[in-house]
């Protein structure tokens, strides 16, 4: 038999006779009794077993069943363990109406953040405050914060509506408000002299695919994924359809074909273009280097767009705004807004919301011109034209 213990203390454990208590607190029950003789080796042992038992309290993860199994809270707990919110987030991501491209920037969020901090926790045991906890280590801008946040929030809902949770705890953490960076296009002289120096270092075939870019102003996705079924050179339409992301074809962003009406600049670069892979390929744009459809933007914007501004001196943006390019062009000229949306896939709102400023200095005089000319249709010419005082 070993030395019975004396002396040193350990927190929340004492000798009961020829047993050893260990106090914690956990639904109302407040102590437990160990079978072991109160030796020194004992004592140290059921010090370290309460330790790790208010660890896993703490941690939502404790069951009674595993530590006391003869105790009456055992019994009250053998029934089904509680879902975590591991069990919850496998759930949601494999029924989640998601692209495909969204799933997997879901799944990587969810590895990085919030499986190691709580996905062993039971999904009613994760508070508002450990959840903030999570995302306070997140480093990036608000819009990457957000972008944490969304899979966490799905997760919970998911949980409230099948009621395993009483109060969504993640639901009462507001995104982040963020202004993303606006349309920035280039001017008519930039255009010009980007596409003219393209043509002279990589030839015509890479000058094609910008210049569509700049004068019919698609997604990156659609761009890359046109067909030659998609478009009408004789009455000018390309019908938008289809997109490409992750290596992978799907519909567009808005899940809507679209008729894109094309300028004659962008008509002229895709006739350029069917001679050179109008019987190579059914998609329109290939990779010169692999002869191969592009998977994504990175090629053509390291190995072309990247030196050209550079080698100009143009302050460099992404090749999104050659969208942007094209669509503020479009206001500028005096197209109808609401039409400008239908041409670029987005609805009026986004196209008010973004380029307003545009569509102010496009409409700059001319309304007010339209005013007077039907005040005068109504009333005749003011005293002041008619030369009276």
């Amino acid at each position: 038999m070993g030395k019975r213990g004396t002396g040193r203390s350990h927190t929340g454990v004492e000798s009961r006779g020829n047993s050893i208590r260990i106090r914690f607190d956990y639904r109302g029950r407040r102590s437990e009794t160990l079978k072991l003789e109160p030796t020194t080796p004992n004592l140290k042992y059921a010090a370290g077993l309460r330790a790790e038992i208010v660890r896993k309290i703490a941690l939502g993860t404790f069951r009674y069943t595993e530590y006391f199994p003869n105790s009456p809270l055992a019994a009250a707990e053998s029934g089904p363990a509680p879902k975590t919110f591991s069990d919850l987030a496998k759930t949601w991501l494999a029924s989640a109406e998601i692209e495909k491209s969204t799933r997997e920037g879901y799944r990587k969020i969810l590895d990085r953040y919030w499986l190691p901090a709580v996905g062993d926790q039971p999904i009613n045991a994760i508070s508002k405050s450990r959840l903030l906890d999570v995302l306070s280590t997140v480093i990036g801008s608000k819009k990457t914060r957000n972008n944490v946040l969304i899979p966490a929030r799905r997760v919970f809902a998911l949980a409230f509506d099948d009621e395993l949770i009483e109060r969504d705890p993640a639901a009462r953490i507001e995104y982040a408000k963020h202004q993303g960076p606006g349309p920035d296009p280039f001017e008519p002289d930039e255009v010009d002299a980007i596409l003219g120096k393209i043509e002279k270092l990589y030839g015509e075939e890479v000058e094609n695919y910008f210049g569509v870019g700049f004068f019919s102003g698609p997604r990156t996705s659609e761009h890359i994924a046109v067909r030659w079924e998609d478009l009408d050179l004789r009455t000018a339409v390309w019908r938008v359809r289809r997109a490409k992301v992750l290596r992978q074809e799907k519909g567009t962003k808005t899940d809507v074909e679209r008729d894109h009406e094309l300028s004659s600049h962008a008509v002229h670069y895709f006739k350029r273009q069917r001679e050179k892979t109008g019987l190579k390929s059914v998609h329109v744009f290939l990779d010169p280097v692999t002869g191969k459809q592009f998977n994504d933007d990175k090629p053509p914007r390291e190995r072309y767009w990247r030196p050209t501004l550079k080698l100009l001196g143009i302050r460099y943006r992404e090749p999104k705004q050659m969208r942007h390019t094209y669509i503020t062009m479009a206001i500028m000229a005096g197209a109808n807004p609401v039409w400008v949306a239908r041409q670029s896939g987005n609805s009026p709102r986004v196209i008010f919301k973004h380029y307003a400023r545009w569509i102010e200095r496009a409409d700059r005089g001319r309304e007010a011109a339209k005013v007077e000319a039907a005040l005068g249709q109504i009333w005749g010419k003011t005293s002041r034209e008619s030369g009276g005082t």
